[in-house]
């Protein structure tokens, strides 16, 4: 799913927000109003609230038909237009259940909406099984490619070419603004709103100082454009497996948005002569 469904999905669910808010302040009003005050043609509340609700729904309705339009569904479009168009149906409220206030078209921007947020959920599990199978096979690309890289620019320069086969908007160290310090990750996938993030590992104590760069790379990277991360150790020995660095971010309470990958692959660094 691309970053604009991302957008609207999360646009559409402030919408529908707001409109359960706006019908739980006209249920109060009601509550609240006599018969002479509803009735008051100078008091102006009721209509007011009346207004709010609909002018939400409508927001909502005209937000999931797009969305429905990007996810080719067509007959939730039709539907969502239909409705969209009767202000009297968005202002609409009664009391079907018990005295307890209900919108029918609250309930049906709910109802159309369910399954376009499903379809999305999918199609963004789905992409990002890919990305995680390309990362996987990080070692696999590097062998491929008959490369002995030096430092993790390498290994990110190989990785990124192949990621841009399946993710066209995959750039190479994207800014994360900041007002004092700007920071960078290595892979940067807008779409996916996820970065990637290398670390070269050539000896235990190497591994030790990648994992405090990527405890402070949390904080460094959090930033509403981003919300997935991944940490891919590139070991030239197996110094810790995957369980090892799992076992590690949960017992520091590692930001649940970052995932390592732990690969194996040739490489090392350049020995200083002495």
């Amino acid at each position: 799913m691309g970053r604009e469904e991302w957008l609207l999905v999360e646009a559409i669910q402030i919408e529908l927000d707001s409109a359960s808010d706006a019908l739980y302040k006209l249920d109060n009003l009601e509550q609240h109003l006599d018969v002479h005050q509803l009735e008051d043609p100078e008091d102006n509340r009721h209509d007011m609230a009346q207004q709010i609700l609909r002018y939400h729904l409508e927001a909502s309705f005209r937000g999931i038909g797009v969305l429905a339009e990007r996810l080719g569904a067509p007959s939730i479009e039709r539907e969502v237009a239909d409705s969209r168009k009767n202000r009297t149906y968005l202002e609409k409220t009664g009391r079907p259940f018990d005295g307890e206030i209900h919108s029918e078209a609250l309930a049906q921007a709910y109802a159309c909406f369910a399954p376009l947020r499903a379809m999305s959920n999918a199609k963004a599990i789905t992409t990002h099984e890919v990305l995680r199978n390309i990362l996987l096979k990080t070692a696999v690309i590097i062998s491929d490619r008959d490369l002995r890289p030096k430092n993790e620019s390498e290994v990110r320069n190989a990785v990124l070419e192949i990621c841009r086969y399946s993710f066209t908007d995959a750039m190479r160290e994207v800014g994360v603004p900041k007002i004092i310090k700007h920071t960078k990750g290595d892979i940067g996938i807008p779409s996916l709103r996820t970065m990637v993030e290398f670390k070269f590992i050539d000896s235990k104590a190497e591994m030790k100082a990648s994992l405090d760069g990527v405890y402070a790379d949390m904080k460094g990277y959090n930033h509403p454009d981003w919300d997935t991360f991944y940490g891919v150790f590139y070991m030239t020995q197996p110094f810790y497996t995957q369980d090892e660095v799992e076992k590690e971010f949960e017992l520091v309470n590692a930001d649940k948005t970052w995932k390592p990958i732990v690969v194996n692959g040739a490489g090392g660094r350049i020995k200083p002569v002495k």
